[in-house]
């Protein structure tokens, strides 16, 4: 979903604003707070057992799935609550992914499988990007913008299961 947005989400503002600037400075929010998300996220689970981080994720994931749903809806009423939805949104989407793609798998198969971990995660991930990117543009072509975010908001469900079955499995030991 994060690639879908970064692919997307300046052609959505576009076609809202139709205004090139706009739409690059809003787009350019994205990245940004990722990035603070990160950070934030990366200093509160040094706090916390692997078992935590993962019941932490999966929160996020629920979070991230709202807001994904939401932020078309929340832009096109009030652009600025639309901007406010889509920081936390992008807070969220990258500290889960650098949750998933490095720090959880390091903990759970040891630092000394932890390159193989990350490479296979990161792997199944550039797959994914490629194949939703692909997805979520015949989306946009065939039903539109609003479509294509409850398809993103949609496909954190799988991530929201393997998550939980992850952390059960986790409780058990």
């Amino acid at each position: 979903m994060r690639y879908g947005l970064t692919v997307y989400l300046p052609s959505y503002i576009f076609s809202i604003e139709k205004a090139t600037f706009n739409s690059t400075l809003i787009s350019i929010v994205f990245p940004i707070a990722g990035s603070v998300g990160m950070l934030i996220t990366g200093f509160a689970s040094d706090k916390f057992r692997v078992e935590k981080k993962t019941l932490l994720v999966l929160g996020m994931s629920f979070a991230t799935m709202t807001l994904i749903y939401m932020f078309p809806l929340t832009f096109q009423l009030n652009r600025l609550y639309g901007i406010v939805v889509l920081v936390v949104l992008s807070a969220l989407l990258y500290a889960i992914e650098s949750q998933i793609t490095v720090i959880i798998p390091v903990e759970v198969v040891g630092e000394k499988h932890s390159s193989i971990a990350a490479g296979l995660i990161n792997s199944i991930g550039a797959l994914g990007a490629f194949t939703s990117s692909i997805i979520s543009g015949i989306i946009i072509d065939i039903y539109g913008f609003i479509e294509v975010f409850r398809f993103w908001s949609y496909i954190q469900i799988p991530l929201i299961l393997l998550l939980s079955i992850a952390y059960l499995s986790m409780r058990r030991h």
